[in-house]
């Protein structure tokens, strides 16, 4: 009676057929336990690497655009058109005369925390006989602090709102004009009516930020100082603190588009470090091939495993065949049996990346300074939903590739060599 309604059901179309086969699919994965264990064992240590490196680059991504964003660049930067390529060197010639409004329309964008004024200029430093070319930026020195987290102070202290001719200067500047803090400070720059301003300061503290070549000539002033420095009451950036930086990329969006600021230039953080930029774009590409060589891995491994287990149930196919089964329904169930297989082991593997990656980062892992930098970090792993995802996505493709090979084998064996071999 059993026999007779498997016989009918293998012929009733649409779901009803697959369903049965997933069931007959999940007991030979049951059935077959040995071979299973080292099935899943391949496949969730698979996942469980993805996960782990993933995360780890995720973390690189997130910490190493934080130290930028909270050391240099704010999330986003507004000024004039045409500031960017040509503003570094000439910042007065790019002066927003009247930010005021740009400033209020700015702070009234929905995700915005905080929004900065700078005034960024160029010249010479001179202590003690010694000259050096400076990037100078005069800043709110309060607003600054707060947006600088990442900055670290490596002597003295950072400026405060009383401050009026201090200066805070970076590491690799200190070095050069071989000035501490208490020394005097001569800051000598031209003004845009070409003529030639300056102004002395006392170096009130020493810093180190994310990049080594921004420390070498950065130094900066009170807004205000800046201003008199320049002889005009304008800046050139207007930078943005964001309330979450997942909200970049859509707020300057909405900046560019907002008639309340055309006409000026909208940068992320990202378009500004190009060096950020690159490195993501380097550790994407080294992960998706990470990816492609564990996949690659994974198949080969559970395939080896798979081949074995169908030369050992030969047998069994062969009676399929022969009670009637066509091939296709042969190759369907073990394709169904790989699918499922890769299923527990993504199950089982994104659960052990998990627990890897919360073990990990309760410890830290200590990072030596990445290039251009001289501030090491420590290191954590990222649970990202799109990573654990695209891990458990590897672990079902890899080992329904690694069945269709032994699938094709044995859905296209004859019946009679089927048994004979079983024997």
């Amino acid at each position: 009676m059993n026999q007779a309604h498997q016989i009918d059901f293998a012929y009733v179309p649409g779901f009803f057929v697959i369903g049965a086969t997933f069931r007959l699919a999940w007991r030979n994965v049951l059935r077959q336990r040995g071979r299973t264990a080292m099935g899943l064992a391949a496949i969730s240590l698979g996942v469980a690497a993805i996960i782990v490196a993933g995360g780890f680059i995720q973390d690189v991504y997130i910490q190493f655009g934080e130290a930028i964003i909270h050391s240099q660049y704010g999330h986003l930067q507004l000024y004039r058109n045409g500031y960017s390529a040509h503003g570094t060197q000439r910042p007065a010639d790019y002066l927003l005369e009247a930010p005021s409004e740009l400033i209020r329309n700015v702070e009234r964008t929905a995700g915005v925390k905080s929004v900065l004024s700078r005034l960024r200029f160029v010249g010479t430093a001179n202590a003690g006989g010694a000259d050096l070319p400076i990037a100078g930026e005069g800043v709110q020195s309060e607003m600054e602090n707060r947006l600088g987290t990442s900055i670290h102070l490596v002597e003295g202290r950072l400026l405060r709102a009383d401050d009026r001719y201090g200066v805070v200067i970076g590491e690799g500047a200190a070095r050069a004009l071989r000035v501490h803090p208490g020394a005097r400070l001569s800051v000598n720059i031209v003004t845009r009516e070409g003529a030639l301003n300056s102004l002395e300061f006392e170096v009130v503290g020493i810093f180190r930020s994310h990049s080594k070549e921004f420390d070498e000539h950065a130094i900066r002033v009170p807004l205000e100082s800046a201003q008199e420095l320049l002889a005009t009451p304008g800046i050139n950036e207007v930078v943005v603190e964001l309330q979450e930086t997942q909200a970049t990329d859509r707020i300057a969006a909405e900046l560019a588009a907002s008639p309340a600021t055309t006409g000026y230039e909208v940068r992320t953080f990202r378009d500004l470090a190009d060096f950020f930029s690159k490195t993501i774009t380097l550790f994407d590409r080294q992960y998706e091939f990470l990816q492609v060589i564990l996949l690659f891995m994974i198949v080969l491994s559970v395939s080896n495993t798979i081949n074995t287990a169908m030369f050992e149930r030969l047998g069994e196919f062969g009676t399929m065949l022969a009670l009637g089964d066509r091939r296709r329904d042969v190759f369907r169930l073990i394709i169904s049996e790989c699918a499922i297989l890769g299923f527990l082991g993504g199950v089982i593997g994104v659960t052990l990346g998990i627990l890897l990656a919360l073990g990990i980062s309760s410890i830290g892992i200590s990072m030596p300074p990445p290039p251009n930098t001289d501030v090491g970090y420590v290191a954590l792993i990222r649970i990202v939903p799109t990573v654990l995802a695209a891990a458990f996505a590897v672990g079902i493709l890899s080992a329904t590739l690694a069945g269709v090979a032994p699938a094709l084998r044995v859905a296209r064996t004859m019946p009679v060599e089927a048994l004979r071999r079983a024997l």
